[in-house]
C-alpha cells in the first residue's frame, strides 16, 4: 500500500492547488499502473480526506505547534491522510504512523516525522472530542439545531430524507 498512500497524498496536494476533486483523482489514476485494490484504497483515502477536511484540520490544529497553512503542502497531505486512516479506516494507529513517516521519509520531508507521532498521539481514536461542525466537517455557521428534541444536528439548508423541493 505504500504506492497507493504515495498516489493519494499526490492527489490530495494537487486538488489543494487546484481544485475539483473528481477531475484530479481520474488525472492522477490514469496515469498509474495499480490493481482494482489499490485504486480503491487511493479513491476511499482521497475522497475521504476530503470529505473530512475541516474534522482533520480541526483534530490536527489542536495539536501542532504551528498553524497547518504552514506546513509543506506535502506534510499536511501526509498529515491528512495518517490521520484519516487511523480515525476513519480502521487502520491500526501504529500502521497509520509507520507508513506516514516512510512516506515523509521517501519525499525527504524527514523534519516533519515528529510532527506525525505528536499528532497522531493527541488526535487518533480516543483523543479529543468533536464539536458538531467539526464532526459533521462543515462550517459551524452551516450547522443548525443542536440535536435537541432527538434526531441530531442537521445542516442548513439540508432536508429530510424524502422532502420534495422544486
Amino acid at each position: 500500500m505504500d504506492k497507493a498512500r504515495r498516489i493519494a497524498v499526490q492527489a490530495l496536494v494537487r486538488q489543494e492547488e487546484s481544485g475539483f476533486a473528481n477531475l484530479v483523482l481520474n488525472a492522477v489514476l490514469e496515469h498509474q499502473n495499480l490493481n482494482g485494490r489499490d485504486r480503491a484504497f487511493v479513491s476511499a483515502l482521497f475522497y475521504g480526506v476530503t470529505e473530512r477536511l475541516l474534522t482533520l484540520d480541526w483534530a490536527l490544529a489542536n495539536c501542532l505547534s504551528r498553524p497547518l497553512s504552514k506546513l509543506d503542502p506535502q506534510v499536511r497531505a501526509i498529515l491528512r491522510s495518517g490521520l484519516y486512516q487511523a480515525r476513519y479506516m480502521q487502520v491500526p494507529r501504529a500502521v497509520a504512523v509507520n507508513e506516514s513517516v516512510s512516506l515523509c521519509r521517501a519525499l525527504k520531508k524527514s523534519s516533519a516525522r515528529h510532527r506525525l507521532t505528536d499528532s497522531f498521539t493527541a488526535t487518533a481514536p480516543g483523543g479529543p472530542a468533536l464539536q458538531p461542525a467539526e464532526n459533521h466537517s462543515r462550517p459551524a455557521d452551516r450547522i443548525a439545531g443542536s440535536g435537541r428534541g432527538g434526531g441530531g444536528a442537521r445542516l442548513a439548508g439540508e432536508h429530510a430524507a424524502g422532502e420534495i423541493h422544486r
